[in-house]
């Protein structure tokens, strides 16, 4: 009779260890071309003069005579509410960075937690041209995978090849067909062109992946989505299930509301087997042409170009929502590692932008490559966080709190120890990244809106930074030559600045250089020579001499 309670002692203790030992499920939601401005954790701490005042000028000069500066705050405030629900039992990091100010290039940093630099990746042409397994990167998404992991990539891919041939046919039959008349429908008043079914063709060769470079061959399971820059909110024609194409959707299904299904739908497969899951959710929002929402996300304002981005992330805090509300149902949403981020700057001029930052997606300026993140997960002291971290470090944070090992050799590092409230800083003492340093994605305020016959991105200058714990950013930016630009037509001599992002957010006033200054530009010249000397998928003849410039400028030799 004395033995049974002591039976009954172990049973009760074998299950109290198999619930704490009871692995997270990990959300991992990074959006497209957002400002962090634009998420009301980071909405509601900007002040009036944080707003860039020569891009409020510019935005007001292109017709926005409406336009308040402080109605417009309110209103961007409350587009995240669910959002701003979470933040609140997490940690909000004010100072991540992206490892580019693009989005192919980010995308890779934060699927490897390392550098993309490091095998020649710099901007779209390179990353597109390499992909992944070209140069045999693995994704840190395996690692899940191995673990035991259910793994699921929807939405937003762009990191790997396409199929090169089956894009060349598509071409040729669109070419040997006559050219269909536009056809256009309606949403909320407002006409939207429609890809015909050889374009919508076309995009779907672009938007497939080349052999071996598919999601499923690369750690995931399961993948809905599109392999291109972006798809179309509407009557999308290039998205891919796994490797087979998708027929295109009908007219009145919202793309963001699609994805947020299918990614509900694998969810919930995962939480009836009580599989744990890593769930990469890469929505359009916000990039491209901002088509009208389904009406249900409709904001009645005076300020049209304000109120759609609202209306698109009303879009994106309901999927949040209906996400926690599925993980509610299964007893899993204190179980469960949530990481909301950006994949570069916002290339609008729409205020709030990249408040208080200086320039957006595409540029050297802070603004394009500093992104939002929030993290919440068990156990999180929750507040703002002014740790130096990156998107590198999304990864091995999600894989320390799974307790899953994380590889040597990583750029990034784990924040749980920030997150738990165990220490104030991360390890990372400087973080660096170089770049095209374009307008063809945010327009230069010195300049106002600089019309262009062609796209920019194979003539303009590189840019490197190295930005401190302490918030010191050292920034190098290589020349722009004769007649580049037509509001610019004489060359520009290269860049090389020292600022103080503490006193000087938008970079106006630059500091003297100082022995800490010189250091910064010595460890920056370190870091750009380390990597691939010129960068060996650079396409044309200015990226290689920008990228020696660079290494002149800053060399301390």
């Amino acid at each position: 009779m004395k033995k049974i309670p002591s039976l009954v002692f172990f049973v009760l203790l074998g299950s109290s260890l198999l619930s704490a030992e009871k692995r997270p499920n990990v959300i991992i939601i990074n959006l497209d071309d957002l400002g962090a401005g634009w998420l009301t954790p980071y909405t509601k701490k900007l002040k009036i003069s944080d707003l860039d005042a020569d891009i409020t000028k510019l935005f007001i000069a292109t017709g926005n005579k409406n336009f308040d500066l402080g109605k417009c705050l309110k209103l961007v405030e409350s587009g995240t509410p669910y959002i701003d629900s979470l933040a609140s039992q997490g940690v909000v990091f004010n100072r991540c960075y992206a490892s580019s100010n693009l989005c192919a290039p980010s995308r890779m940093g934060l699927m490897t937690g390392k550098y993309q630099q490091r095998w020649g990746v710099c901007d779209l042409a390179s990353a597109i041209s390499k992909g992944f397994k070209n140069d045999k990167v693995s994704l840190l998404a395996k690692n899940f995978k191995d673990a035991g992991y259910s793994c699921a990539a929807i939405g937003k891919w762009h990191v790997s090849r396409h199929n090169e041939e089956d894009f060349q046919a598509a071409v040729r039959r669109q070419k040997q067909s006559l050219k269909s008349p536009t056809q256009f429908f309606t949403v909320r008043g407002k006409k939207i062109p429609k890809d015909d079914v050889l374009e919508g063709d076309r995009r779907s060769a672009w938007a497939s992946c080349a052999d071996g470079e598919w999601p499923t061959d690369l750690g995931f399971d399961y993948y809905f989505g599109y392999n291109l820059h972006d798809s179309r909110y509407y009557c999308a024609a290039d998205l891919w299930e796994n490797k087979s194409r998708v027929p295109q959707r009908p007219e009145g299904e919202f793309l963001t509301e699609l994805l947020a299904e299918k990614a509900m739908s694998y969810m919930e497969k995962s939480l009836k087997s009580k599989n744990p899951f890593l769930l990469y959710f890469a929505p359009m929002t916000m990039h491209g042409r901002l088509d009208p929402t389904p009406e249900k996300y409709a904001v009645e304002s005076s300020m049209p170009r304000v109120a759609i981005h609202v209306e698109h992330m009303r879009s994106i805090d309901a999927a949040v929502r209906e996400f926690f509300d599925l993980l509610k149902k299964y007893g899993e949403d204190k179980n469960t590692i949530f990481v909301l981020c950006a994949d570069n700057g916002s290339p609008y001029i729409v205020p709030p932008s990249n408040a208080p930052y200086r320039g957006g997606k595409g540029q050297g300026w802070i603004g394009g490559s500093r992104v939002p993140l929030i993290i919440c997960a068990p156990n999180a002291k929750p507040g703002y966080s002014e740790a130096l971290v990156s998107l590198l470090d999304v990864f091995p944070t999600a894989m320390d709190f799974a307790k899953i090992d994380i590889p040597e050799g990583l750029d990034g590092e784990s924040l749980k120890p920030v997150i738990l409230g165990e220490k104030t800083v991360s390890k990372r003492k400087n973080f660096f990244t170089d770049g095209l340093h374009a307008i063809t994605w945010y327009p230069n305020a010195d300049w106002g809106l600089v019309k262009m016959k062609t796209q920019d991105g194979n003539r303009c200058p590189m840019f490197a930074f190295n930005i401190s714990a302490d918030n010191k950013v050292y920034l190098a930016i290589s020349s722009t030559k004769q007649g580049a630009y037509k509001h610019a037509p004489d060359a520009i001599p290269p860049i090389k600045h020292f600022y103080d992002l503490n006193s000087d957010p938008k970079q106006l006033s630059p500091i003297p250089e100082s022995e800490v200054g010189k250091n910064m530009r010595n460890q920056l010249y370190e870091w750009l020579k380390s990597l691939p000397s010129p960068h060996d998928t650079m396409l044309t003849k200015n990226k290689t001499h920008a990228y020696k410039e660079l290494l002149d400028i800053t060399s301390y030799r």
